[in-house]
């Protein structure tokens, strides 16, 4: 038989149950105050270590290449000697650069010979127009020997193939005794010093990174973590939603490309107050705390924020002061109100 009581008795069993949290909560269980703490909120994601920008050997004029012994995964250093350009092409450049510059030096010698006749013919037979003029070539040719010794000793500096930069050599495009023209592509490379960490955070993370913010890289293999700085926060969103962060170590990095792990940013400190991460009870979708009121405790619906060491700042709800139950908090919360009244027939 049904019993049509027993919905009139909820509102009161759950009164009793609620006052009588006072008691028993004040007997066995201690209670903390909620104090203003600063939290360092951090976050952290899975990263990669990859290279800013390939760097590229090119060809700077036609030839063949001649001496090239390199293969990928070799290392090599900045200004190594690679190989040579040589062939009909290449002594055709090389031959054109000299004559520039022996005409070059030809023209000045006329222009300065030129200048000491005018100067000496003044001012009976030339004029101070006639003089400067005289100097003005001499300047020009000048100028136009320095652009030809330039040209000579850049076409004899691209006849040498050295490496741009340290580094460890991942791709070889071209080999030995091939015709090549101006602009091809003869290797690439990674440069350490150009390497970076890239990771992706998501939801509030993302919102939350900031160039300049300083964290830690920890490798997957272990060993020791290397300290980092965020340097480029990519402005566009990811297809998943995530936003993609650079991040660069300083001094000489110890990490190669493809090497993962997880990066740890720290974010701007927070004041406020905060609670250890056990006073914290989740009812359905809200947070509460139970603070205390008179002999006993209240619920009180709080906004967590970022958290640190076992304690959660929390954004609204509770003040530094009060007091707030710890020990058994959320099973005081959901005590079973069943066991304090009578089922239905």
């Amino acid at each position: 038989m049904k019993n049509r009581h027993s919905s009139r008795l909820w509102p009161l069993v759950a009164e009793a149950v609620l006052t009588s949290w006072g008691p028993w909560a004040a007997a066995g269980s201690p209670t903390i105050t909620v104090q203003r703490r600063v939290l360092q909120a951090g976050c952290s994601t899975y990263a990669a270590v990859e290279p800013i920008a390939a760097l590229a050997l090119r060809a700077l004029q036609d030839g063949t290449l001649e001496g090239w012994k390199v293969r990928p995964g070799a290392q090599v250093r900045r200004g190594q000697v690679l190989g040579h350009l040589e062939g009909t092409e290449h002594a055709q450049e090389v031959a054109s650069a000299r004559a520039r510059w022996r005409q070059a030096e030809s023209v000045l010698a006329f222009a300065r010979k030129n200048e000491r006749v005018v100067q000496a013919a003044y001012p009976a037979v030339s004029d101070l127009q006639k003089v400067q003029a005289a100097q003005e070539g001499v300047a020009e040719a000048q100028a136009s020997l320095g652009a030809a010794r330039a040209h000579w000793q850049a076409v004899e500096a691209a006849s040498v193939l050295r490496a741009p930069a340290n580094g460890l050599v991942t791709e070889v495009l071209v080999g030995n005794h091939q015709p090549l023209t101006a602009g091809t592509v003869l290797l690439r490379m990674q440069d350490p010093a150009q390497l970076w960490l890239r990771g992706t955070f998501y939801g509030a993370d993302a919102e939350r990174v900031r160039p300049g913010m300083h964290g830690a890289f920890f490798p997957l293999a272990g060993g020791t973590p290397l300290p980092v700085r965020v340097v480029t926060v990519f402005p566009d969103l990811r297809s998943d939603g995530g936003r993609s962060v650079g991040c660069r170590t300083s001094g000489h990095p110890t990490w190669y490309s493809g090497e993962a792990g997880t990066l740890r940013l720290e974010g701007p400190p927070a004041v406020g107050p905060a609670v250890p991460d056990g006073a914290l009870i989740l009812d359905g979708m809200r947070w509460y705390v139970l603070v205390q009121h008179g002999k006993g405790f209240r619920r009180q619906e709080v906004t967590p924020g970022p958290a640190e060491g076992g304690w959660r700042w929390i954004l609204k709800g509770v003040q530094p002061g009060e007091t707030v139950l710890v020990k058994d908090a959320y099973l005081v919360f959901h005590r079973d109100v069943a066991r304090s009244f009578t089922p239905p027939d």
